[in-house]
């Protein structure tokens, strides 16, 4: 390996780790309110999905807990027709942890978001659908969720989830 082709590794090296820091300070501080907003909203649904590696209800909920003390407000509020209204972070974290029981696997999947940014408030409602396969039976379900927002320096923390009833126009699909 002659010096040249040293050198030219090298700014290689180089240019790489100067656009992956670019890239990352984009991700860290750029882009709009929406994206961050969409983005924390798809945290929150990667976080409630269940994992193969998970065996125990105690390892997903402290998992799922780590994830909502970063996104979640700690007095956020949570109300669906179907489940106990919940206040704080921890009691929504345990009850995500348990969604296993009812649910089996468990993935969410956020679609259409329209949101509205006031200042350091914000309101998005996203069509989200709930897929559960427990004991070999695949359930499907749409609902349209309100998030109320809050923005704290940079980030948007989730103040209110409100998931609306379900609608005759979208029953439960059963594939």
């Amino acid at each position: 390996m002659d010096f040249g082709s040293l050198l030219r590794g090298r700014r290689v090296a180089l240019a790489l780790v100067v656009v992956s820091a670019a890239v990352l300070a984009w991700v860290v501080w750029g882009g709009s309110d929406e994206d961050k907003i969409l983005a924390r909203i798809k945290e929150l649904a990667r976080a409630v999905e269940t994992r193969p590696d998970e065996t125990n209800v105690l390892a997903r909920t402290a998992r799922i807990n780590g994830v909502f003390k970063e996104a979640l407000e700690p007095n956020v509020t949570f109300s669906a027709p179907e489940l106990p209204s919940q206040m704080g972070s921890r009691p929504l974290a345990l009850l995500a942890g348990q969604a296993p029981q009812s649910f089996g696997d468990v993935t969410l999947s956020v679609g259409a978001t329209d949101i509205h940014v006031d200042h350091a408030v914000a309101h998005a409602v996203s069509q989200v659908t709930l897929t559960g396969s427990q004991g070999g039976e695949l359930r499907r379900e749409q609902r349209n969720v309100r998030f109320e927002l809050a923005r704290h320096g940079g980030d948007w923390r989730v103040a209110a989830i409100e998931v609306e009833a379900r609608s005759e126009a979208q029953p439960e699909a059963r594939p």
